[in-house]
């Protein structure tokens, strides 16, 4: 749970920032992918270990500040002393509202 809100933290992080970058530029309607890496620390008592992985975000741009994400973070983590593998699909959807800067 706490990996699914910081990632979708940093995803906003990010996009609000080229937002305010890019403020000349009008990118409604466009669709995008974003990949991401990312390390997962999971809780202290579970079996398996912590592990760096990938998400991937498709969002869409509804406004010139408004968009809208899906992420999916697909990623596997061995348990240790054993051959097996623990796997954990996190999803997260928001909305990045942002505003414009002057």
């Amino acid at each position: 749970m706490k990996r699914a809100i910081l990632g979708g933290v940093v995803t906003a992080m990010c996009a609000a920032a080229g937002t305010v970058m890019a403020d000349g530029y009008d990118d409604t309607g466009a669709v995008y992918i974003s990949p991401m890496a990312d390390y997962t620390f999971l809780d202290k008592n579970r079996l398996s270990k912590n592990a760096a992985g990938y998400q991937v975000g498709l969002g869409y741009n509804f406004a010139r500040n408004f968009a809208a994400e899906l992420d999916l973070s697909p990623n596997t983590f061995k348990i240790s002393g054993s051959g097996a593998s623990e796997k954990l699909t996190p999803s997260t959807a928001f909305t990045i509202p942002t505003r414009r800067s002057k």
